[in-house]
């Protein structure tokens, strides 16, 4: 390897050393701009997200999600010979369903909150009763 691409490298090197101690340095130094959380200030997109949380959790997904995985099972199981394409349709039909059936799934189990709903209780410190 010739001289001048040994210097190249070792300078590009030195200075992904550098940038990465100052990254180190900001966040050890202050936290809270490293670690920005204000749990008043919601993102704008969140709101949307939580609807759409809200409109998978009902009576109607829950019953189309159910035919949705009764119907690709039939399908996978009786549907012969079936292309590549359609089969990998099937599979994505099936997995969404399963994800929105997921809670309702768990909540039949036995699981009544999901880890965004509780609170952690530190029980031997009085100062930090709840840690959130």
């Amino acid at each position: 390897m010739p001289h001048f691409l040994k210097q190249k490298l070792h300078s590009f090197s030195v200075l992904r050393l550098l940038a990465t101690m100052a990254i180190l340095l900001v966040s050890v130094l202050l936290p809270e701009i490293a670690f920005a959380e204000d749990a008043e200030l919601a993102l704008p997109y969140e709101e949307g997200l939580g609807k759409f949380q809200e409109s998978l959790e009902g009576p109607v997904p829950f019953a189309i999600s159910l035919v949705g995985i009764v119907g690709c099972g039939a399908m996978l199981i009786f549907g012969g010979e079936i292309t590549g394409f359609m089969r990998t349709m099937i599979f994505i039909v099936l997995v969404v369903a399963v994800m929105v059936q997921a809670k309702n799934v768990v909540s039949m189990l036995g699981g009544t909150r999901s880890l965004s709903d509780t609170a952690y209780v530190i029980p031997d410190t009085p100062s930090l009763r709840y840690f959130s």
